[in-house]
């Protein structure tokens, strides 16, 4: 038995506008909600830089023991020792400036003449991104230039000798920073070439390799 033409166009048409709606509606629901006037914007989350954030400042404090050959007639090779403080302010992506200042002395450098040393010098500093999770490491180098006071030894010159001096010092080296906490960290090793010009009736020319180890602290949680 057939139904009227009429009513079977009209019973379509209704389901046809049913079917429309409901994909309507899911269709608006896939879609990402509006924010409501005056809602803040929420931007997306930035993934943390590996290098140390903003302008971070850090002092350091470490011990150190050399090897030097600084008087005149003195042996090839005796050894020093005492402290080094460095102040390192980062600025980009790595490069950073420091300074550091240092003292060192020996009792005996040959025929019981002391030395004592304070070497003062600052320059750039390059840190590689740190690198693991529970306690990040980090590696930089650094160049520095400066001066050296020498006092309580001798020095001498073509006019004279001296128990002090001055004069220009050359720093460069490398470190391994390992983070205890969010603000301190442990210098594993700090290796330095320090080469100095004090008088030494020669070439006036004296290199140190020194070696150091200490504390980190940093002005911000890392």
């Amino acid at each position: 038995m057939f139904e009227p033409f009429g009513k079977t166009v009209i019973s379509r048409l209704v389901l046809a506008t049913a079917a429309l709606t409901m994909s309507g509606a899911a269709f608006a629901q896939a879609l990402p909600a509006a924010p409501r006037a005056g809602a803040p914007i929420q931007a997306a989350p930035v993934a943390a830089s590996p290098y140390p954030t903003g302008h971070e400042a850090q002092l350091s404090v470490t011990y150190v023991s050399a090897g030097a050959n600084l008087t005149y007639n003195a042996p090839a090779s005796f050894f020093m020792q005492g402290a080094q403080a460095e102040v390192h302010v980062h600025i980009k992506n790595g490069l950073g400036l420091a300074g550091s200042f240092s003292g060192t002395s020996s009792g005996n450098s040959g025929q019981g003449i002391p030395v004592n040393l304070l070497v003062f010098a600052g320059g750039p500093r390059f840190t590689l991104p740190r690198f693991g999770k529970k306690h990040p490491v980090t590696f930089f180098g650094q160049g520095f230039i400066g001066g050296v006071h020498g006092f309580s030894g001798l020095y001498p010159e073509a006019s004279g000798s001296s128990s002090s001096a001055t004069a220009h010092a050359f720093q460069t080296g490398a470190g391994i920073d390992a983070a205890c906490t969010r603000r301190i960290s442990i210098r594993v090793l700090q290796v330095d070439w320090l080469r100095t010009g004090l008088p030494n009736a020669t070439n006036n020319t004296q290199n140190t390799l020194r070696f150091g180890i200490g504390v980190v602290f940093h002005d911000k949680a890392r």
